[in-house]
């Protein structure tokens, strides 16, 4: 049987969260490629994976050697990690819906989660490639009598496997859900960011001004796995308490921006990293809220970071590069501008570490269990596939006007 502290089932412990010196970093961006890199030979490009045609948004290490993504061209992907060409291999395509999805998670079962701008949670299966739930919680049900559905929102833009059969998503309808993967069943709606208030400015007469507050990313924290941070437009940084699913609670938040904190994630005990929109990297004392360093991007808005070990962390942003920063000594160790990773801007990164790829730390068995028809996907797929035939027949069609 797969163990109850593997990374499969229990993904929020230290020694997955903070462990050290991976051995490949991988970026995805608005070129519409996904990029690894090799840390242990100054960043060397290993692969490119190509296959999408719009901007990958989102990218979650699968089962050690394999990658899995959620794209704007309404579909999300599979790929294989290895071997000795330059071009990695894609090992299924998924049509989601006719709307872009932004996010993507791996799950125990040989499943993940995605969503996007339809506002719907789908729990996909890898191995049939059929959609087994679908919760609509955030399009529907909100705080405040639906205040936020009403004004639109419950876009998914991330979301986080808690442990076991539990996830975590956060939407644009400012709050963040704890769901049952296996039941399709809703744990509790969370609102821990509260958006800009009477900071807003003009318009703060609106309530929807003064309280829209989308969650941008969640991320473990480490330790036994019950703290997990969210970061938010409103400038805000949540740390959660996450121990009894049914009774989640705020129990550290401080205001760590100028502007949308657009990336979080941590980067040694008790330690985490913000990117904002202001340009800062700033790195924190998660516990107490204290500010430990920051810098400043020379180029472009920081988007992504991953911690590579107790002190560095690489840091992915809108000038297509990666820098590679000590932030113990406030130290650029590849130059200001670090390497250029991607063609376009890079939006999210994530770690690899290849002996994840043991079978041992892995179910055998896929998760199969439903709550909706299979036809279900299967019509929502098919609104996809038209969509982009729509899309493929203008742009073949396209004729510049004289």
């Amino acid at each position: 049987s797969t163990p109850l502290d593997s990374r499969e089932l229990a993904p929020g412990l230290a020694k997955h969260v903070l462990r050290a010196n991976p051995d490949l970093i991988v970026a995805a961006g608005l070129d519409y490629t996904i990029r690894t890199f090799d840390p242990r030979h100054k960043y060397k490009l290993v692969q490119i994976f190509e296959g999408h045609t719009s901007a990958v948004n989102c990218i979650d290490v699968y089962r050690g050697d394999m990658l899995v993504s959620a794209s704007d061209d309404m579909t999300i992907r599979q790929w294989k990690m290895g071997g000795s060409e330059l071009y990695g291999e894609l090992l299924l395509t998924i049509w989601i819906v006719k709307f872009p999805v932004k996010a993507i998670c791996s799950l125990p079962g040989q499943r993940v989660a995605c969503g996007g701008l339809d506002k719907s949670i789908r729990i996909i299966s890898l191995v049939t490639g059929a959609t087994l739930h679908k919760i609509n919680d955030h399009q529907m049900k909100g705080p405040d009598g639906q205040f936020m559905q009403r004004e639109g929102c419950g876009a998914l833009y991330c979301f986080l496997h808690i442990r076991a059969n539990i996830l975590c998503s956060g939407s644009d309808d400012s709050t963040i859900r704890f769901l049952d993967v296996d039941t399709a069943q809703c744990f509790g709606t969370y609102a821990g960011h509260r958006g800009y208030g009477e900071d807003i400015g003009d318009g703060s007469q609106f309530k929807l001004a003064r309280e829209f507050a989308p969650i941008w990313r969640i991320c473990h924290l480490g330790r036994d796995g019950t703290r997990i941070a969210s970061a938010s437009y409103d400038r805000t940084v949540c740390i959660w308490d996450v121990s009894d699913i049914r009774k989640v609670h705020v129990v550290q938040t401080w205001l760590a921006a100028d502007n949308s904190i657009l990336y979080i994630a941590p980067v040694a005990d008790g330690r985490l990293v913000t990117c904002s929109a202001d340009k800062y990297i700033k790195f924190w004392n998660w516990e107490t809220g204290e500010l430990l360093h920051s810098t400043q991007a020379a180029r472009g808005i920081p988007a992504a970071a991953v911690m590579l070990d107790d002190r560095t962390a690489a840091i992915g942003g809108g000038d297509a590069s990666i820098r590679i920063y000590d932030w113990h000594d406030g130290k650029d160790l590849m130059g200001q501008y670090g390497f250029i990773a991607m063609d376009y801007t890079i939006v999210d990164m994530c770690r690899v570490f290849l002996d994840d790829a043991d079978e041992a730390r892995w179910t055998r068995q896929p998760i199969l269990y439903r709550t909706i028809p299979r036809s279900v996907g299967e019509d929502d797929a098919k609104t996809a596939i038209e969509s982009a035939k729509v899309l493929l027949k203008d742009a073949l069609g396209y004729k510049e006007s004289s």
